[in-house]
């Protein structure tokens, strides 16, 4: 959560209104794993994430040489399966919404897998 301080000074997007920001943070909030971070999680930022994938065209990862412009798409891709085994591994249930997202992106190997 620290990091997310220093958004206003770096001038960055709010993590509320930005997926690449809402997908890292809300990956530190799972892994710190307290109490808090898991409220934090759970009730604001994860709603949030839903709420930016319905609005946001599926985000394929190129498959050649990675550049500057392409790291976004890598790092939604890399939280994002990090958010959705944490939910998983909490409630046992895959979050149809993101599996889907995911799936229309081709973040997913197979129906079964993250």
């Amino acid at each position: 959560m620290t990091a997310s301080s220093l958004y206003d000074v770096y001038n960055l997007p709010a993590v509320s209104q930005d997926l690449v920001s809402a997908s890292l943070v809300s990956v530190a909030c799972l892994k710190h794993n307290s109490k808090d971070s898991l409220i934090v999680a759970k009730k604001a930022i994860i709603p949030q994430i839903k709420g930016l994938l319905r609005a946001t065209e599926p985000m394929r990862v190129k498959k050649r040489k990675i550049t500057f412009e392409d790291k976004p798409s890598i790092w939604v891709k890399w939280a994002l399966k990090k958010v959705d085994k944490a939910m998983f591994a909490q409630t046992k249930q895959r979050a149809e919404w993101l599996k889907l997202w995911r799936s229309q992106s081709g973040h997913l190997a197979g129906p079964a897998k993250f």
